[in-house]
């Protein structure tokens, strides 16, 4: 019995009780059928859900996204700060980062890393230590 066809009886008939006996099945076959279908049916999560909070190739990358976006289009930032802006690990930094080559630089005489906020201003970074 669906949710439309128990409505129906218990409108007719003016009661569970009645519409159960005329519909010749009991008051709790009514009442479940009326109740089924009031419980929003569950989708579930879909796969970039899942993927979005548990897939570090997906995670990690948008991080360091989002901490360039935040550095101006003319700014730089030391790698160490540069992962603790961006909310990740040095290793996943590491693990990470030659998808972002033209980002970062290595300033040799240091021995430490610097990212840029721009292409064009690491470019720049580069010349002026070379």
């Amino acid at each position: 019995m669906t949710r439309s066809e128990a409505e129906e009886l218990v409108a007719k008939h003016g009661s569970q009780q009645k519409a159960a006996v005329a519909a010749g099945v009991g008051r709790k076959a009514i009442r479940l059928a009326i109740a089924r279908d009031e419980q929003p049916k569950r989708k579930g999560r879909s796969l970039s859900e899942f993927r979005s909070s548990h897939d570090k190739s997906f995670i990690i990358p948008n991080k360091i996204r989002e901490a360039i976006k935040q550095l101006s289009p003319s700014g730089w930032e030391y790698e160490v700060q540069f992962a603790k802006n961006a909310g990740i690990s040095l290793m996943d930094l590491g693990n990470y980062r030659d998808e972002f080559v033209d980002y970062w630089l290595l300033i040799k005489s240091c021995g430490r890393r610097a990212w840029a906020g721009s292409p064009s201003v690491a470019r720049h970074m580069k010349e002026m230590i070379e």
